[in-house]
């Protein structure tokens, strides 16, 4: 009877600790650095009917982000570009071979309203699919009723998301 008791406790404590194992190394999402997040846009596109502003997109070199800012209307590469450069055209240039042999590129420009702040929580992989998981909150205070361009850069390192061929966002 005591043989037993113990065998079961034990068979208990075994199922508890891998639980415990289960829940600390579960998909807690993948390593990323947001190395820009400011009220800025990355640029706009014209559409058939208007302009677009939004954009969400993985980068896996410096030739993919130099198309894309000239696609976008992005001035950031413009060498005769006279305007002063933005902080986020300044962070743009930086993104050279070296970080793309490593890492990539994840530019997600979007519009916002004042009393609203976007928090990316975590990232995962789903097959071929990057998800990011992000969080709308509310910042205190009164604010005026006015849509802004937000940019925000995230960095990743390329180990966790080789097979990611496309990007998308949710909230909670």
């Amino acid at each position: 009877m005591k043989q037993k008791t113990t065998k079961i406790f034990l068979l208990i404590v075994m199922v508890i600790m891998g639980l415990g194992v289960l829940g600390c190394c579960g998909n807690n999402g993948i390593p990323f650095n947001l190395s820009f997040s400011a009220r800025e846009t990355f640029g706009y596109k014209e559409m058939g009917e208007g302009i677009r502003t939004g954009l969400l997109e993985i980068v896996g070199s410096r030739q993919e982000l130099e198309k894309l800012a000239i696609e976008w209307n992005n001035s950031a590469f413009n060498g005769d570009n006279n305007q002063p450069n933005s902080d986020l055209s300044i962070k743009l240039r930086s993104y050279d071979k070296q970080f793309f042999s490593e890492n990539r590129l994840v530019i997600y420009s979007f519009e916002r309203g004042h009393s609203r702040e976007t928090r990316i929580e975590r990232l995962v992989v789903n097959e071929t699919e990057l998800i990011i998981h992000a969080r709308q909150a509310n910042i205190r205070g009164t604010f005026i009723d006015i849509a802004f361009a937000w940019t925000m850069l995230i960095e990743v390192p390329l180990q966790y998301i080789e097979n990611a061929t496309t990007v998308s966002i949710t909230y909670r």
